[in-house]
């Protein structure tokens, strides 16, 4: 991948059809850096769904928990003390602070796209009423116009 994975990821999919045929296309992935994402926040019509990862990452903030290395912290241990539960959370909350900001940003971006969506709509649907009203006043008034009066 051309970013890596880091504490907080982003992927966008795509809603563009294609034949059984076809190579999937492979999804954008923002930048990890906040200084480069200053364009990608923008979604494309075509952009389908926004998959955000945060995966349990060493953090300086915890000091003495890394997940790949803390042996407590195996896929196999089904067994935790209270003070092991409560590093693993510290260590999510920590790295939920770190990607909070693009969190944010990602959804105010899915907000704005689906905003614009149903506004688009509602202009065609009022394209569609007035195209509708002004057939059927022409009709109603005898095809003088918009039926003013004598």
């Amino acid at each position: 991948m051309k970013y890596g994975l880091g504490h907080c990821n982003i992927w966008i999919g795509t809603t563009v059809t294609r034949t059984a045929a076809d190579e999937p296309p492979p999804p954008k992935q923002l930048p990890l850096q906040l200084e480069e994402e200053a364009e990608g926040w923008r979604l494309d019509p075509s952009d389908g769904i926004m998959l955000v990862y945060l995966p349990l990452l060493p953090n300086a903030a915890v000091p003495g928990v890394v997940p790949e290395e803390t042996e407590w912290m195996s896929t196999w241990n089904f067994e935790y003390s209270g003070e092991q539960v409560e590093k693993v959370v510290e260590l999510g909350e920590r790295n939920f602070e770190v990607g909070g900001e693009r969190i944010r940003r990602a959804v105010r971006a899915v907000w704005e796209r689906k905003r614009e969506q149903r506004m688009q709509r509602e202009r065609e649907g009022r394209i569609v009423e007035m195209g509708r009203v002004l057939s059927g006043s022409a009709v109603a008034d005898g095809g003088g116009g918009l039926g003013g009066g004598v």
